[in-house]
């Protein structure tokens, strides 16, 4: 009996490609690349090995991905040598949005991401998720929280 092969999707940003922005300047701000994700760039490969359906849904917005061509999906698809699976039929810009609605049309059995607001829409739209931060060694050491304040700031 063949196994159903799944459907697995990817954020972006600070899931395969860890970045921040950085405001310092006075001008517009930077995006800044830290590293990749290796065990995410692991399991990417691993399933695409496996002959799964693979897919990247980003929050980002297509359009400024031209602005800075050396931080755009494309570019670090390239250095991971994964631009010819990819690109473009399997890379989804959600210019903001969130990704659930994109994620049940892909009908995507898990997917990855580092934002709580987006696993929470895939537990309510009943799509596992896992969060890629959990694969870090120190993840079962440190706690992580958001603090706001009473302006919600």
């Amino acid at each position: 009996m063949e196994s159903r092969k799944k459907v697995v999707s990817f954020d972006f940003d600070n899931t395969i490609a860890i970045t921040y922005v950085d405001f310092s300047n006075d001008s517009e701000p930077q995006p800044v690349f830290i590293e990749y994700n290796p065990k995410i760039i692991s399991l990417i490969k691993e399933k695409i090995s496996n002959g799964d359906e693979v897919f990247i849904v980003t929050s980002r917005y297509r359009h400024l991905d031209q602005d800075y061509p050396e931080q755009d999906v494309p570019y670090h698809l390239k250095k991971l040598n994964l631009y010819e699976y990819f690109w473009p039929d399997r890379v989804f810009y959600m210019n903001g949005g969130l990704k659930h609605d994109k994620l049940s049309e892909l009908g995507a059995d898990l997917h990855y991401d580092d934002s709580m607001e987006e696993i929470l829409a895939c537990k309510e739209a009943k799509i596992a998720c896992k969060n890629p931060y959990d694969y870090y060694k120190d993840a079962n050491v440190v706690g992580k929280a958001v603090i706001y304040d009473v302006d919600d700031n």
